[in-house]
């Protein structure tokens, strides 16, 4: 079972400290990721096809759907290739209909799809496919276990020319991302098999982007499968888990997760934090804002000497320059880690103001002439 880091909520007489009050609001932070996906995959132009769950009708029918379908299709001229997201964005109307139908109503729709030999379904290879594809959507939708099982075993009843290889990673890309949404366990679990299956249609990304949409709610229960995946690949996904953790909230989950789980091996440890901290690379983020979320991580000594390598990489700014210095001497413990990031900062804070640098160097006890000695010996 994977590890949960957030724990529940403790009633406490003294003080809250920050990182207790970062790990109360985490829970909501997955609530709020689940609750709000309709307007994020609204805003979001590559998410635009997903469709809300459960549209079905009662009265919806297989054939009636599909003459609908070739009557969309007949009014085009030709059939671009495409993403899913461009796909769906050209069969809008389409997909409304499709949605409509329950599970075996969009068996019955795929097989007609496939098996037909209308001249409009025949234009070229990939119309069959498109058409395939916003029933796979629909299918995910409704009940995501169902359509991983489906998706694995349809070639049985589908045209195996339909099944295009980069088109049906994108398929499962798709499922087990819903999966993921009511069952974290199940689409980790089929990942880990679809992913170790040379057969399979595959890609790193792919299993990048499941791996960072389950991880928003239960990052512990990701990193136990980031260990059953190719050792090879660990890194990759990794450091692709924390580059997508876009919130505050759920970097810190992250952060704790590798706290707890890497606990025991430091060089595992080292590297997911040191991932997460690269984030004060990114020219997007506001470095005041980077720098009091790691305040409130409250990390040990021994923590913040396993990102040094990760600080020492930052692009500082000769406006943020006497910012960070300042910010590295209160962070850093005693070390020649904070030396050399103290230094390295008043390097760009000296260009803007020379004297004020020079004092604040000598009040941390560090001597200029004996940081140039060093950094010329390193060289």
């Amino acid at each position: 079972q994977g590890r949960r880091v957030a724990p529940s909520l403790v009633k406490a007489k003294c003080p809250l400290t920050s990182l207790e009050k970062l790990k109360q609001e985490i829970p909501s932070s997955g609530t709020a990721y689940r609750s709000k996906a309709h307007d994020r995959e609204s805003s979001d132009p590559v998410l635009a096809y997903r469709s809300k769950y459960e549209r079905t009708s009662k009265h919806a029918v297989a054939k009636d759907v599909f003459q609908s379908m070739l009557g969309n299709l007949a009014g085009r001229k030709s059939t671009q290739t495409g993403d899913m997201a461009s796909m769906t964005d050209r069969n809008k109307e389409a997909l409304k209909t499709i949605l409509q139908l329950d599970l075996s109503g969009l068996k019955e729709l795929m097989i007609m799809i496939s098996q037909s030999n209308d001249p409009v379904l025949k234009m070229n290879s990939v119309t069959k496919y498109e058409q395939i594809t916003l029933c796979i959507i629909a299918l995910a939708d409704q009940n995501p276990g169902y359509a991983l099982d489906y998706v694995i075993t349809a070639e049985r009843e589908i045209d195996p020319k339909v099944f295009r290889d980069e088109g049906t990673k994108y398929w499962l890309q798709y499922i087990l991302t819903r999966l993921g949404d009511r069952d974290p366990q199940r689409a980790l679990a089929g990942l880990v098999k679809l992913a170790g299956d040379a057969a399979t249609p595959w890609g790193d990304d792919s299993v990048s982007t499941i791996l960072a949409s389950i991880a928003r709610q239960d990052p512990g229960l990701v990193l136990d499968t980031i260990e059953q995946l190719p050792q090879s690949k660990n890194q990759y996904f990794l450091k692709s888990l924390a580059y997508q953790m876009e919130s505050n909230d759920e970097r810190t989950a992250l952060f704790l997760a590798f706290r707890d789980h890497y606990h025991s091996r430091p060089e595992l440890k080292k590297i997911g934090f040191a991932l997460l901290f690269r984030r004060f690379d990114d020219a997007r983020e506001s470095p005041a804002e980077l720098r009091k979320w790691a305040d409130n991580l409250e990390m040990s000594d021994a923590e913040k000497i396993l990102i040094f390598d990760s600080l020492d990489n930052i692009t500082i700014s000769a406006g943020d320059a006497e910012d960070y210095a300042r910010w590295f001497a209160k962070f850093m413990p005693e070390s020649t880690e904070r030396k050399r990031l103290i230094w390295k900062a008043c390097n760009d804070w000296g260009r803007k103001d020379e004297e004020k640098t020079l004092a604040f160097l000598a009040e941390q006890g560090i001597d200029p002439q004996e940081m140039i000695r060093r950094g010329t010996d390193e060289n």
